[in-house]
C-alpha cells in the first residue's frame, strides 16, 4: 500500500492518518492546522461589487483572515502554497496593537477551500456554498463581449445571497 493510499475510502483523510500516523506528513498537519485558524479566525464570502457603466455585478470567491501575528498568516498562505498578500490594516482607536490581513481571492481562495474541507468544521458550510458557486456560477470564465447568459447571473446572485444567509 502506497502511503497515499488511505485503506478505507469512506474514511476521512484525518481518521486515516490517525489510524496509521505515517500518513500524517507535515503537509497535512498544516493544513489540518490551518482549516482550524480559519474555523475561528477566517471570514468566507462571495463579494459582490457594481461599477459604472456595467449591466451585471462583479462577483467574486475571497477568504480573508485577520491577525495580529502576522507570522501565523505567513504559516497559512505557505500551507495553501498561495501568495502572501498580507496587508497591514488602518488602526483605528480601539487596536492595541497592528492587525495584518490576509486576503484569497478568486481561484487561489477556490483552491484552498477545496484543499481545506475536509479538515473544516464551522466554516465547512460556508466553503461547500463558495465551492459551488465558483464551479456552478463559472466564475473562472470571462464573460465574452455579449456577456454571460442570464442564468449565470442567477446562480452567482443565487449562491451570493445563500451564503449571507449562513453568515
Amino acid at each position: 500500500m502506497s502511503h497515499n493510499t488511505f485503506p478505507n475510502a469512506s474514511i476521512s483523510p484525518l481518521c486515516a492518518a490517525m489510524a496509521l500516523p505515517q500518513l500524517l506528513t507535515p503537509q497535512l498537519t498544516d493544513l489540518i492546522w490551518t482549516a482550524g485558524f480559519l474555523d475561528g479566525e477566517g471570514c468566507i464570502h462571495l463579494s459582490k461589487q457594481h461599477s459604472k457603466g456595467r449591466k451585471n455585478p462583479t462577483y467574486r470567491v475571497h477568504v480573508s483572515v485577520n491577525q495580529n501575528h502576522r507570522a501565523s498568516l505567513v504559516r497559512v498562505a505557505k500551507a495553501l502554497q498561495i501568495p502572501d498578500r498580507i496587508y497591514l490594516v488602518k488602526r483605528r482607536a480601539k487596536m492595541n496593537r497592528d492587525v495584518y490581513s490576509l486576503d484569497i481571492c478568486d481561484q487561489d481562495a477556490h483552491r484552498a477551500l477545496v484543499s481545506l474541507l475536509p479538515y473544516l468544521h464551522r466554516k465547512r458550510p460556508e466553503a461547500e456554498v463558495a465551492i459551488a458557486a465558483y464551479i456552478e456560477a463559472q466564475m473562472n470564465v470571462h464573460p465574452e463581449p455579449k456577456g454571460h447568459a442570464p442564468e449565470i447571473w442567477t446562480i452567482r446572485e443565487r449562491h451570493y445571497r445563500k451564503l449571507q444567509r449562513l453568515k
